[in-house]
């Protein structure tokens, strides 16, 4: 893609390789950019379709996709994007421990999916024009402990910043310039 690139973008092709046999299943083809990622055990991957500015769900073992967020009324690419390229998504993909759910970080607020495509808003940034990223306790670790979820807050109104625990279903403040 050299040449390409030279007038367009980035692209690159991704390969599940097998460690134990070196056999190799391509996943993505001609894929611009670098916005995916695997899941720890290898079953999935999530990446970002600048086409359609969606995230999607590959399982690696079938080979079979689908939209995540197509169904879901909030934005996930960058809305502030105003530079003549194709869109990034606004934030990140976390798996939980049992990789039975995931999340997504949306424009406003964060997102839990289940493996069918199922999609519960566990903030409530949009209605207050409040960003919501979760913080990632440790770099170390490479699931998001659904029993305890940091997140900052930044609202686009006032510019004020806090700080947010998920436990148990519940949001609860821990800091907030607001208030």
């Amino acid at each position: 893609y050299l040449k390409e690139m030279t007038w367009d973008f980035w692209y690159y092709d991704y390969n599940l390789v097998n460690l134990k046999n070196g056999t190799r299943k391509k996943l993505l083809t001609h894929y611009h950019g670098n916005d995916l990622k695997l899941a720890p055990s290898g079953d999935y991957l999530h990446y970002w379709n600048h086409a359609d500015s969606s995230w999607y769900l590959m399982n690696t073992k079938d080979l079979s996709v689908k939209n995540c967020t197509k169904k879901v009324t909030e934005n996930f690419y960058k809305w502030h994007h105003d530079v003549s390229e194709k869109i990034s998504p606004e934030g990140r993909v976390y798996w939980s421990n049992d990789e039975k759910h995931y999340y997504i970080e949306g424009q406003f607020d964060v997102w839990k999916f289940d493996l069918e495509g199922n999609a519960q808003k566990i903030t409530t940034g949009a209605a207050k024009h409040q960003q919501y990223s979760i913080i990632q306790l440790s770099k170390k670790e490479v699931y998001l402990n659904d029993s305890l979820i940091v997140f900052k807050s930044f609202n686009h109104s006032n510019k004020d910043e806090g700080i947010w625990i998920y436990e148990n279903t519940f949001l609860n403040k821990i800091f907030d310039e607001s208030a």
